[in-house]
C-alpha cells in the first residue's frame, strides 16, 4: 500500500510575461485543496521588483533598460522595511518552484538543492540563511535561494535554481536606484560587480541538462517530504483567471509604478 502524500504538480514550463505576476499570488486566486508544487520559468529576461508595495519605482522606467519590468505582489506582513524593496532578474534559465504545504519547508528545499548538486559532482555552500552558493574561481556566487510566507493557511516556500544569470541587467537596475530604495543583499558586492556574487550552475558545468537536474531535485525533495508528484493541469477557467490577473498587474500604472493595490482587492 502506497501511503505517500500526494502533491499536485503544475508545470507551466516557459511562461509568457502576462501570467508571471499572478503565479506569485496563486493562493489568493485559485482554490487549493491539496499540497501543490508550481514549476515554471519566464521566457523573457525581466527585472522583477517585489517587497514594499508603496515604494515608487518610476525612475527605473526612465532609464535605458530595454527588458521588461514587472512588479509582483507580496503580502505587507512580509515587509522588512517600509522604505525598501528588493529586486531580482528572471529569465529562461532560472527555474522557479513554489510549494504550498502544511509547514515551512525552506530548509528542506535548500538541502535538496545541495544534495542534487552533489549528485552532479558540484560542491556548494550554504550561508546559514536562505541562499546556496557555488565556488567559481575564488568567488562564491549565489545560484539558489528561497523565501517563506503564509497564504490562506498554506505554508508557501518559493525557491529558484539558476543556470545562467544576467548580471548586466542587475547592474543596470542598481545604477538607476537614485532614491536608494532597493535592498537585495545578494546583489551587494564588496567593491566589485554583481557578477562577482551571483551566478549560475553553467558557470561550473555547462553540460548540465536543466530538465534532468530539476527532476532530480524534485525527486530528492519529495523523498524528504514523504511525498510523490502527480502532474495536473488547471482548467481553462483557472488559466484565464491567472492570465487576466497577470495582464492587469502589467497594465495598471498605479500598481506598476507606485504599488497602489486598490484595483486588486
Amino acid at each position: 500500500m502506497n501511503d505517500k502524500l500526494k502533491f499536485k504538480c503544475i508545470d507551466f514550463n516557459d511562461i509568457a510575461l502576462d501570467i508571471y505576476p499572478s503565479l506569485w499570488e496563486y493562493g489568493n486566486l485559485i482554490d487549493i485543496h491539496y499540497p501543490t508544487v508550481l514549476r515554471f520559468s519566464l521566457k523573457e529576461t525581466t527585472a522583477v521588483f517585489f517587497g514594499n508595495n508603496k515604494v515608487d519605482i518610476s525612475s527605473f522606467f526612465n532609464g535605458d533598460i530595454k527588458d521588461p519590468i514587472v512588479r509582483v505582489y507580496e503580502d505587507p506582513d512580509n515587509y522588512v522595511n517600509e522604505d525598501e524593496m528588493a529586486y531580482w532578474i528572471e529569465g529562461p534559465y532560472i527555474f522557479n518552484f513554489i510549494l504550498y504545504f502544511s509547514r515551512d519547508v525552506k530548509q528542506l528545499f535548500l538541502q535538496s538543492v545541495r544534495e542534487c548538486c552533489f549528485k552532479f559532482g558540484i560542491e556548494t555552500f550554504w550561508n546559514g540563511r536562505n541562499d546556496v552558493f557555488l565556488e567559481v574561481g575564488n568567488k562564491r556566487k549565489k545560484f539558489s535561494g528561497c523565501s517563506y510566507e503564509v497564504i490562506n493557511d498554506w505554508h508557501v516556500t518559493a525557491g529558484a535554481i539558476t543556470y545562467q544569470f544576467d548580471s548586466k541587467l542587475a547592474t543596470k537596475v542598481k545604477e538607476l536606484d537614485i532614491n536608494n530604495v532597493l535592498k537585495t543583499p545578494s546583489f551587494e558586492p564588496d567593491g566589485g560587480d554583481v557578477s562577482d556574487v551571483v551566478g549560475g550552475l553553467w558557470e561550473v558545468d555547462s553540460t548540465i541538462d536543466p530538465t534532468k537536474f530539476n527532476d532530480e531535485f524534485l525527486k530528492i525533495l519529495m523523498n524528504k517530504l514523504g511525498g510523490t508528484l502527480e502532474k495536473n493541469n488547471l482548467s481553462d477557467e483557472e488559466m484565464q483567471l491567472l492570465i487576466n490577473r497577470g495582464k492587469k498587474r502589467l497594465e495598471d500604472e498605479e500598481w506598476l509604478l507606485r504599488g497602489n493595490n486598490e484595483n486588486f482587492i
